[in-house]
């Protein structure tokens, strides 16, 4: 399939309802943009986890766009990841996020992420909070084991607590990245995409092809 040569890129208009948008990363401007069924994210931040993970310190830093209050009880979402710019950090992420409440960075219960980072770091994982806590703190894998290049589709699910991440290099033949039980996850979640250039004051940016969201 042949892309549109137009890429939404980090700038002025903003995003369209119902999409919103939110950093809790305060170390550098965060910008958006939306083209249609594209989006592009650029944001700073530390690196996005718990201690327990080995990052510098605890970390919710963030930037997102997204639809609160969009997933009720079990949901898939997807979305293709196209470009980035500025990924240099191993802690680096960019993907799928859904909490119960987006806005509630490092405060309120973490939820899921599913993510991408550039090889040789940490690569496409799932991250999540098994003690119901404000930080990331466990992934899986927790290594560079899936190194796929960009444009990369990723697509996550709920069933009940279960949360199970995907990802594609076509869009129609899925491949498991893990399946866990999620603690302290409300009914319904605000979800959307993210990045977190894991690298205080230096922002990434990344390009986002649709992000569809089917309940049920």
């Amino acid at each position: 399939m042949r892309r549109s040569q137009h890429v939404a890129t980090p700038a002025p208009p903003p995003v369209q309802a119902p999409y919103q948008t939110y950093s809790s990363a305060t170390d550098a401007p965060a910008v958006y943009a939306q083209l249609g069924q594209q989006f592009g994210i650029c944001g700073a931040g530390q690196p996005m986890g718990s201690t327990a993970l080995g990052t510098p310190a605890n970390s919710d830093d963030y930037t997102a766009v997204y639809q609160p209050g969009a997933v009720t009880g079990n949901f898939t979402a997807e979305t293709e990841i196209t470009s980035e710019q500025g990924m240099t950090n191993y802690w680096a992420q960019a993907g799928i996020i859904v909490r119960n409440d987006m806005t509630a960075a490092g405060t309120g219960p973490e939820g899921v992420t599913e993510s991408w980072g550039p090889s040789p770091y940490f690569g496409t994982n799932m991250w999540w909070s098994d003690n119901g806590g404000p930080y990331l703190d466990q992934v899986m894998p927790n290594t560079y084991a899936i190194n796929e290049p960009l444009p990369l589709y990723l697509k996550l699910t709920r069933a009940g607590d279960v949360y199970t991440s995907y990802y594609s290099t076509d869009g129609s033949t899925w491949t498991q990245i893990t399946s866990q039980t999620v603690p302290d996850q409300n009914a319904t979640q605000d979800i959307g995409m993210f990045v977190n250039s894991g690298q205080p004051g230096q922002p990434e940016q990344v390009t986002f092809n649709g992000f569809t969201i089917t309940n049920g």
